[in-house]
């Protein structure tokens, strides 16, 4: 009985043994094309080059309000790439205030709200207001006539405010400060609120009163669109009759202008005899001329300049004006010393036709 068991575990040893056989050699001749089942026995693969690196790491922008001076909560927080440029977002400004952000590690470092900053590691900034700063024009030492609200660090010059055919050659002084006089040019930082001290502003008496025709800055003007015309007063010129004439003359911009003969202002007739230009310049010239009205210039009722004939933006000023017919003047008021203006017309550009000069211009030129 006992040879029984021993011969069963023997056999069963070499059944054993077998099927271990059997089983390497199915192994050695699989399908080499069939992927392994057994993940863990493969190779371990290279690593992959995405072509990141260090440029195209992201940066983190924070954004705290402060409030009375101490840092409060965070407003804003956003992540871009480094490199990259960040603007800052907008926050509301009004008359009275004016949005800054400073870095939280150095305040000295300070932008505006529409700055663009190139970020190239994490940033943390604060939010802050600034007050405006308040600027007045003052005339005759109490006089407001302009104020403005202005931001701190800004420069400013007075051209910026007032215009030059008015104010152009006035000094000023800042106060509070060290008395010193400037210029309508003169270009200065506001730094606190301050009242510009106009000068020698009394000079409504003392200025030059002139007639101002304009032509403005337009691509599509013609010569005859802005004129400036001395009306003979109902009388019709005759062949033969012999013109003397004499105007002072002013431009904001060096310009030639050609003259012709109109019926009324506005209704051209004849250019015949004007055989030259006039000649503005910056400063003050006297124009003169003399001719004899020819056949076609019969009828004549106005003498006109075609101050856009150069197509070219440009202020002109006329004073002084006289207009002999045979030796009689037709023009009335020529020196503008009262309020008859009703030889005078202009037409600017966006005119039908001329209309009569109601009043003069001021200027201190």
């Amino acid at each position: 009985m006992k040879y029984v068991k021993l011969f069963r575990i023997g056999l069963l040893a070499v059944l054993m043994a077998g099927l271990t056989f059997v089983s390497c050699f199915d192994d050695d001749d699989e399908d080499k094309s069939t992927p392994a089942s057994n993940p863990d026995t493969s190779e371990p693969s290279e690593p992959v080059n995405n072509g990141t690196t260090d440029a195209d790491k992201k940066c983190t922008i924070r954004i705290y309000g402060l409030d009375a001076g101490i840092e409060s909560e965070l407003l804003w927080e956003k992540e871009v790439e480094s490199g990259s440029s960040f603007t800052l977002p907008d926050y509301p400004e009004n008359d009275e205030v004016v949005w800054r952000f400073a870095a939280r590690e150095d305040e000295s470092v300070v932008y505006s709200p529409k700055a663009v900053i190139t970020v190239t590691q994490d940033m943390e900034l604060y939010l802050f207001p600034m007050s405006k700063l308040t600027v007045r024009i003052i005339k005759n030492g109490s006089e407001i006539i302009k104020t403005y609200k202005v931001e701190p660090g800004k420069e400013i010059c007075l051209a910026n405010y007032l215009p030059a055919s008015d104010f152009g050659d006035v000094k000023f002084t800042i106060v509070p400060g060290n008395g010193e006089e400037y210029g309508y040019n003169s270009v200065f930082v506001v730094d606190r609120d301050l009242d510009i001290q106009l000068g020698n502003i009394e000079r409504e008496a003392t200025g030059t009163h002139c007639i101002v025709a304009k032509v403005p800055d337009v691509a599509d003007i013609n010569p005859w669109d802005c004129e400036f015309s001395i009306w003979f007063g109902g009388y019709e010129a005759k062949e033969g009759d012999v013109i003397e004439w004499s105007v002072d003359v002013l431009a904001d911009h060096f310009a030639t202008v050609p003259t012709r003969w109109h019926e009324k202002p506005g209704s051209y007739l004849s250019c015949e005899g004007m055989d030259s230009d006039c000649y503005f310049t910056i400063n003050w010239t006297t124009l003169t001329g003399s001719l004899t009205i020819g056949k076609n210039g019969e009828g004549a009722q106005s003498f006109v300049f075609h101050i856009s004939d150069n197509k070219a933006a440009n202020s002109y000023y006329f004073k002084n004006i006289s207009f002999k017919i045979n030796g009689v003047e037709v023009v009335k008021n020529g020196d503008l010393s009262h309020s008859d203006f009703s030889s005078f017309y202009i037409k600017k550009y966006t005119d039908e036709s001329p209309v009569p000069v109601t009043k003069l211009d001021i200027i201190w030129r």
